[in-house]
């Protein structure tokens, strides 16, 4: 009777287990639905469901906690109710409840107001290429009088001063600083180097230098992998690194100033990356930015000394961590969360969050942080990148403009890129993007009437869009990028509604779709350009929209990357461009590929010190010539060329333009449409200052702090 009742028990236990198993399933497939594909609608009823029927009241709340995320995104004001629940039936789950207050306090709360006496100062410019990816600012001295700087044309270790822009450097070695960080007493740097600029792949050290260039440098650790210094802890003896995992992450270090040797404080797996890894100031905490599920940025603590992971600053917004104040009581961040990215302030304590977020200034938009000086003056790097769509009409055969060229849009100007003509020639989509275009950002996808002018923007979507193709029927758009960290995905959505119909790609890291997605003449398949980091190689994959099964068509060793993929409009080729480096010298290759049978010939060939404008291979309407932009030996302009797919030399056209990228011819072939950048290489960078914000007496609570200790 006992063995019978065991067993029973047993049982019974057992389906628990299962039951709740089935329940966590569900609950990440809710997650992935949310955070993911942005289909909050979906989600919502699976996480009513482990609501519902969940034994654990963790993983309910959890769920409930969700659900008033999901509301608040759509503009609901059932977000109130959700919320409410988590706190009057979860009460035991702190976490939850932590958050669902958090969250009710800023939706009932009136219109947080920016503080009016916050000062915005520019200081100076400096120049980026190419689209500011070189733009790498250092950290405030301790003193505040310096700021430690990657020179902007040589890569040097330099220190700057803030207010008259006067540098000098610390080194002239041939390679490139990846970061550097002031030592407590303002005497020592600590830098990256990455020994080969031109090879990211190849070694870098991590080097300390004399702040006054007398003394030469110290190699403290030398690694095969990227090591990047982010800040001196307190007592001098180490310092907090990011460095590249031995899965394929990146993992925040601790590396000693006395051998050199490296703890990992936390590891990530492949394709995660934290971003503004920052030390307090007490050396107690590190806190970080990471795109967690591949969602929005969140901002999450990690003891110094070991432990769990704490959520800080989390939730359906776009969050990013700026810096600690100089007290270690605040931290200030960017985010999304008014429609804007604005800059936010909210205290902390042992940890944890002890308060509402505070908004500081409203629209600060995205930035780098470089730090506090000791009076409260925060510093930070802002790129500034204009670029707009303008569209011409064009003469095929006499291969020139006709017209002047316009703005595709009034709307969103400066902030407008890649085109994609609709199949039928009414219709325009573009990409709106207002940061950095190396820092990853939510982008918005617009849809121009050319006939009515009307415009639309297409719902749900989010993430770093980075390329455009219509389907042939006009109801759908197959969409390539990334939310950042490593990730990448290639999907296709319907134009009304957003929703996801496909996830064409869904990558973790193993391979990374590029700006080369496009979708086959006849629907019935999509093209795209890939880099399988395992392999090392590039390859073109054709993805059968019925069946589900991939080909691959071409594939490429280590030294070749494929981009820039088009479709003829016969459906019989592809056209790309291929970037190979043979004897250092880097080579743009126009490839032509049958998407049937048969191997990839080269249709044409151009060498630095010119290249091929990004984005620019597109086709002729009767699918007989393939055009490439090509930047002219002045290195200002970018030329147009067309090629025969049947040989011969290209052809040179009338019509060069200032950063000629993504030209797009339309479907009759009598308009193109283009994204001009203002200057060239993209952009500029520009250093500044906010001051008059921290809480306390003028000056902030960091002035007030360095008063009580003198």
């Amino acid at each position: 009777m006992k063995r019978a009742t065991l067993l029973a028990l047993v049982l019974v236990l057992s389906g628990f287990a299962a039951a709740r198993q089935d329940l966590s399933d569900v609950f990440y497939k809710a997650v992935h639905l949310q955070d993911v594909k942005g289909d909050l609608e979906a989600a919502i009823p699976l996480f009513e469901k482990v609501v519902t029927q969940s034994k654990d009241p963790s993983l309910a709340a959890k769920a409930q906690l969700r659900i008033g995320m999901c509301y608040e995104k759509l503009g609901a004001t059932r977000a109130l109710q959700a919320y409410q629940k988590v706190i009057d039936s979860y009460p035991q789950q702190i976490q939850e409840v932590a958050a669902a207050r958090q969250r009710l306090a800023a939706m009932t709360s009136p219109l947080p107001q920016e503080n009016k006496s916050v000062a915005l100062r520019m200081l100076w410019k400096v120049g980026v290429q190419p689209l500011a990816a070189d733009f790498v600012p250092g950290e405030v001295s301790p003193d505040g009088r310096y700021l430690s700087w990657s020179n902007e044309d040589t890569g040097d270790l330099e220190i700057r001063d803030p207010k008259t822009g006067q540098s000098r450097l610390l080194t002239n070695q041939g390679g490139w600083t990846i970061g550097s960080c002031w030592s407590p007493d303002g005497k020592r740097i600590a830098y990256g180097w990455l020994i080969d600029e031109q090879n990211p792949g190849m070694p870098t050290e991590l080097r300390i230098a004399d702040a006054t260039g007398k003394n030469g440098t110290r190699v403290l650790h030398h690694s095969d992998r990227y090591l990047s210094p982010t800040a001196w802890f307190p007592d001098a003896k180490s310092i907090l690194a990011v460095a590249t995992g031995k899965e394929g992450g990146e993992d925040i270090v601790r590396v000693s100033l006395d051998n050199g040797a490296i703890q990992v404080l936390k590891g990530f797996e492949r394709g995660s990356r934290p971003t503004s890894v920052q030390l307090s100031p007490d050396g107690r905490y590190v806190a970080y930015e990471l795109n967690p599920d591949n969602a929005t940025p969140d901002i999450f603590l990690v003891p110094a000394s070991g432990g769990s992971v704490i959520p800080l600053v989390t939730g359906p917004y776009d969050d990013r961590l700026l810096a600690w104040t100089p007290d270690g009581g605040h931290i200030l961040f960017l985010s999304d969360r008014s429609g804007t990215y604005d800059a936010w302030l909210v205290r902390v304590e042992n940890g944890k969050i002890a308060g509402i977020p505070e908004l500081v200034k409203q629209d600060f938009g995205i930035v780098r942080p470089i730090g506090f000086a000791p009076g409260g003056e925060f510093y930070f790097g802002r790129v500034v990148v204009i670029h707009d769509i303008l569209v011409a009409d064009w003469n095929a055969q006499a291969g020139k403009l006709v017209s002047v060229p316009r703005m595709a849009t009034e709307h969103f100007a400066g902030s407008t890129y890649w085109p994609a003509w609709s199949r039928d020639g009414k219709k325009l989509a573009y990409i709106v993007h207002r940061g950095a275009l190396y820092m990853p950002a939510s982008n918005q996808v617009r849809i121009r009437d050319l006939d009515t002018g009307q415009e639309s923007t297409v719902p749900k979507v989010a993430g770093r869009i980075t390329s455009l193709s219509w389907s042939p029927d006009g109801k759908s758009l197959l969409l390539c990028g990334g939310p950042g960290g490593g990730r990448s995905f290639c999907k296709i959505v319907e134009v009304s509604s957003g929703n996801v119909l496909l996830d064409a790609i869904a990558t973790q890291g193993e391979q990374t779709p590029t700006r080369g997605a496009v979708w086959a003449p006849d629907g019935r398949a999509v093209y795209y350009a890939t880099w399988v980091t395992s392999a090392g190689r590039g390859r073109i994959v054709k993805r059968d929209l019925g069946t589900g099964k991939e080909k691959i068509l071409y594939s490429l060793d280590g030294s070749h990357n494929p981009i820039q993929l088009a479709a003829s409009p016969d459906g019989k080729f592809l056209a790309f461009a291929l970037v190979t480096f043979p004897k250092n010298v880097t080579e743009y290759r126009v490839m032509l590929l049958p998407t049937g049978h048969g191997d990839a010939r080269e249709l044409a060939r151009v060498e630095l010190p010119n290249r091929l404008g990004a984005g620019t291979i597109d086709w002729s309407p009767d699918s007989r010539y393939v055009y490439f932009a090509r930047r002219a030996a002045d290195g200002e302009t970018d030329r147009l060329f067309r090629v025969s797919v049947s040989g011969g030399a290209p052809e040179e056209l009338q019509f060069e333009s200032k950063e000629l990228l993504e030209l797009r011819f339309s479907p009759d072939g009598r308009q193109i449409a283009f994204t001009q950048y203002l200057e060239k290489g993209g952009g500029h960078g520009e250093l500044w200052v906010m001051e008059n914000f921290l809480p306390g007496p003028k000056g902030g609570a960091a002035a007030s702090t360095q008063k009580t200790k003198k």
